[in-house]
C-alpha cells in the first residue's frame, strides 16, 4: 500500500476512482497556513514543503469524541492483548512438552495435545495482526518474528522426521542453524499428533533408503519426539514472549509507537503511515483465510483436482474451523474493536474512524459481511476442514463466499475511504 496521502480523499482502488468521503478538519488556519508555504515555495526553490504527519482532527460519532490517535491506541492495546495472550498459552505449551519429557504418561501426552490446541487458537488470532515485531521486515517494525513461530504454509513433515532420526534437534545451535520447516508450530503439529511407524517422506528419502528411520525402534522415536517438541516449545515460548514484551508499555512499548505515530514515533512517520500498515495486515484475510486455507482445498485457487481437499492447514490436528474462526474473531477485534471502552479503549476501532470521515457505510457493510462468515464458519459442524468438505461441501463454500464478501469490502470501499492501494501480494487478484 501507498504511505503517501492522508485519511480520506478519493484515490484507493486499482483505477484511483474511489468513492469520495469527507474530510474533517479541526482547524482551518492549518489550511491557510499549508497555502502559504507551498506558495513560498514555488518562488524560494531551495526551501523545502514540510510533509504533514498526522491531524488533531476530533471525531463526534456514536462512539464518542475521538481523534486518530485514540483510535491508534486502541487498537495498539488491543494487538497488545493479543500478543500477551499467545505468550501465556506458549508457556503453558512448553511446560506441558517439559512434563511429557520427565513422565511419558497417557495423561502428559493428552495435555500436550491440549496445550497445543489452545496455543493455536492464541497464535491464529495473531496471524491476523502481523504487525509490528511479529510483522515481516517488510512492515515498519518489523522483525519477522511470525515466521519462526509458525511457518505455514512452508511446511516440511519429512524434514521433521529426517531431524527426529538423526537428532538434529539435540545441538545446542539447532534453531540458530535449521530451517524454519524443522521447527516452529508447523513442526510441533507433526510431533504431537503423529505417531506409529509411518514417517512422511518419499521413499527416496535418505531415511528409507539406507533403513534409519526402520532402524529406531517406535519407543525410542517416541522419546525423541517428546524431546524434540520441547526444545521446539521453548524457542516458540521465547519468541512469543519477546513479542508481548515488546508491544508491553512498560516494556519495548511498539504500543506507544503506534499511538504516536506522526508525533514522534521512530516507526510511524504520520498516522496514514500507521493505518496502512494495520490495513495491510489485515489483507492475512484475503492473502491466507480465502485464498489459501479455503479456496486450496475447495479447488478455487492454486490447486485443481480431487485431491485439492487434501491440501488444508491442520493435516495432523485437524482443527482448521477452530483456527479459522479464531481468525475471523481476531479480524472483529481490529476493525470493530476489543470490547467496550471509551475514548482511547478498546472499544475504538477502525469503524469509528471510517464513521469519523463520513464512510459509515462501508463500516456497515463490513459488520454485515463479518457476520455473515462468521455464521457460516460456525455453521460447519467438524472441525477438520478436509471432513468438512467431503460430508457438508455446500457450507464450506458458502464460508468461502462469506470472506469474499468480506475481502471485496476491504479490497474497494476500506482502501477507497482511507485512501490506500491494495497490498503487492494480492495485487492482481480477480477472485
Amino acid at each position: 500500500m501507498s504511505a503517501s496521502g492522508s485519511l480520506g480523499g478519493t484515490r484507493g482502488t486499482p483505477g484511483g476512482r474511489g468513492r469520495p468521503y469527507p474530510r474533517v478538519f479541526a482547524f482551518a488556519p492549518l489550511v491557510v497556513a499549508a497555502g502559504l508555504v507551498a506558495l513560498v515555495s514555488c518562488t524560494t526553490a531551495k526551501t523545502a514543503v514540510p510533509k504533514p504527519t498526522g491531524d488533531a482532527t476530533v471525531y463526534e460519532t456514536e462512539a464518542g469524541t475521538f481523534t486518530r490517535a485514540d483510535v491508534l491506541a486502541s487498537i495498539a492495546a488491543c494487538t497488545y492483548g493479543i500478543a500477551r495472550e499467545a505468550a501465556v498459552s506458549a508457556r503453558a505449551f512448553e511446560a506441558a512438552c517439559t512434563a511429557a519429557v520427565r513422565d511419558p504418561s497417557d495423561t502428559n501426552r493428552e495435555a500436550t495435545k491440549a496445550a497445543y490446541a489452545a496455543l493455536m487458537i492464541s497464535v491464529q488470532k495473531a496471524e491476523i495482526v502481523r504487525l509490528g515485531p511479529y510483522g515481516p521486515k517488510t512492515s515498519p517494525g518489523g522483525e519477522d518474528t511470525r515466521v519462526h513461530v509458525y511457518a505455514w504454509p512452508a511446511l516440511n513433515p519429512c524434514l521433521v522426521d529426517e531431524t527426529l532420526v538423526s537428532k538434529g534437534y539435540a545441538a545446542g545451535d539447532f534453531v540458530a542453524r535449521s530451517l524454519v520447516a524443522a521447527r516452529g508450530l508447523g513442526a510441533a503439529e507433526s510431533l504431537v499428533h503423529r505417531t506409529g511407524a509411518e514417517n512422511a517422506c518419499a521413499p527416496t528419502s535418505v531415511v528409507n533408503t539406507e533403513g534409519t528411520w526402520a532402524a529406531v525402534a517406535e519407543p525410542e522415536r517416541a522419546a525423541r519426539r517428546r524431546e524434540y517438541l520441547a526444545v521446539v516449545a521453548k524457542d516458540v515460548s521465547a519468541r512469543l514472549e519477546g513479542v508481548a514484551q515488546k508491544w508491553d508499555p512498560v516494556g519495548g512499548d511498539f504500543s506507544g509507537e503506534l499511538a504516536k505515530a506522526g508525533a514522534g514515533s521512530r516507526h510511524f512517520g504520520s498516522q496514514q503511515i500507521a493505518i496502512n500498515a494495520i490495513v495491510d495486515a489485515l489483507f492475512y484475510l484475503e492473502s491466507d483465510l480465502k485464498d489459501q486455507k479455503l479456496g486450496r482445498p475447495l479447488a478455487k485457487s492454486g490447486c485443481t483436482g480431487a485431491s485439492c481437499a487434501k491440501q488444508v492447514e491442520s493435516v495432523y490436528a485437524k482443527l482448521d474451523m477452530p483456527w479459522i474462526r479464531a481468525n475471523l474473531e481476531a479480524f472483529s477485534r481490529i476493525f470493530f474493536g476489543c470490547g467496550e471502552g471509551g475514548v482511547g479503549g478498546a472499544g475504538i476501532a477502525l469503524d469509528d474512524l471510517l464513521e469519523g470521515l463520513g464512510a459509515k457505510t462501508v463500516s456497515n457493510d463490513m459488520r454485515a459481511a463479518s457476520d455473515e462468515a462468521k455464521k457460516a464458519a460456525g455453521a460447519i459442524s467438524s472441525a477438520s476442514l478436509e471432513d468438512a468438505i467431503a460430508r457438508e461441501p455446500d457450507k464450506v463454500i458458502a464460508l468461502h463466499d462469506a470472506v469474499r464478501k468480506m475481502t471485496d469490502v476491504l479490497k474497494v470501499e476500506v482502501l477507497s475511504a482511507f485512501d490506500l492501494e491494495l497490498p503487492k501480494r494480492v495485487e492482481g487478484d480477480n477472485d
